[in-house]
């Protein structure tokens, strides 16, 4: 039996990108207000079928305070600057089904635009069918405005088995919620092309910055920005370093979010204290892959292991891989 309330996993999206799905809690107020603030006034209509300023106290409620039986929901969240943000809701809500017929919900999403197109809605509605059929929940509905073809390419691709009827511009999307081996399929293709994408970085960068890059012969940061350098990287480098103005005739930047361009992969070559404070700037900076050279982690103490620990979380809730 899936424990909704306490649901938790971090995931990987088609760009490659990390991100945590959880349930939503009744401290996330704020955070939903902000990410109402995200939505367009389009993102906003498609939600609620008509325009709307704000979100009222009543509905923070209604919208975090769940029974986690009749009404589930399900956050997309990334950190950035040390403050989780939600950029993706789901929610489903048990609706009255006349006796004898399946147990019916109604699924709806709201995808910050900033985010769209990147699999978020997909991962959501995944989960949440999950979580319904672990509640006895035989099918899902939902009620799509016709324009809104980002939602019904995301229920059309999931693999579900899906039907669907019209009424003055309005879809009606009715699907059961259990696993078919087409819904599997799609879940695992999804999965290795995220998969794919996750290792780019590392494997072909465009670019690549090297934290901790020293301009003294003998040291790491050194010895890792040379090699790069002369042995035929041909993407763009970029040395970081927090005083030096230039390492091998390369203009340093004293950190990754003052390169101004975007890095494909960061090179962390500091001291284990410092480099949770480097993944909170990569995260700024939009780093896309995270490669940390460094002692003093789970090989030394158990303090360091919770560290590691620490730093791990931090990367994967930053969308970073």
């Amino acid at each position: 039996m899936i424990d909704a309330r306490t649901f938790a996993e971090d995931a990987v999206l088609r760009d490659g990108r990390s991100i945590h799905l959880r349930a939503i809690r009744s401290d996330d107020k704020a955070r939903l207000v902000e990410h109402f603030k995200r939505l367009s006034a389009r993102s906003v209509y498609f939600r609620f079928f008509g325009s709307k300023l704000r979100l009222t106290d009543d509905e923070l409620r209604r919208f975090t305070e769940l029974d986690f039986l009749n009404h589930v929901a399900l956050v997309a969240t990334l950190r950035e600057r040390g403050e989780e943000q939600i950029i993706g809701v789901a929610r489903y809500i048990v609706v009255p089904t006349p006796r004898g017929e399946p147990k019916r919900a109604e699924v709806a999403f709201a995808v910050a635009d900033a985010h769209q197109g990147r699999g978020i809605a997909t991962l959501l509605l995944e989960r949440l069918a999950r979580i319904a059929r672990a509640n006895d929940i035989e099918e899902f509905e939902a009620s799509v405005l016709g324009e809104n073809n980002r939602m019904l390419e995301v229920f059309g691709a999931s693999g579900f088995r899906i039907q669907h009827s019209i009424d003055g511009g309005v879809f009606c999307v009715t699907f059961p919620t259990e696993a078919t081996e087409e819904a599997d399929h799609a879940s695992y293709l999804r999965e290795r092309f995220a998969a794919a994408s996750s290792i780019r970085p590392f494997l072909n960068p465009t670019s690549v910055a090297v934290v901790g890059a020293s301009p003294r012969p003998g040291t790491i940061g050194n010895a890792l920005f040379v090699n790069l350098k002369r042995c035929g990287f041909t993407g763009r480098l970029y040395p970081v370093h927090p005083a030096a103005r230039e390492i091998e005739g390369v203009p340093a930047c004293p950190r990754l979010s003052a390169i101004g361009a975007s890095v494909d992969l960061a090179v962390v070559a500091v001291p284990a204290r410092a480099v949770e404070e480097v993944v909170v700037d990569a995260s700024r900076a939009g780093v896309r892959g995270l490669v940390v050279i460094s002692a003093g982690f789970a090989e030394v103490s158990p303090e360091g292991r919770a560290t590691q620990e620490r730093v791990r979380d931090l990367v994967r809730s930053s969308g970073c891989a």
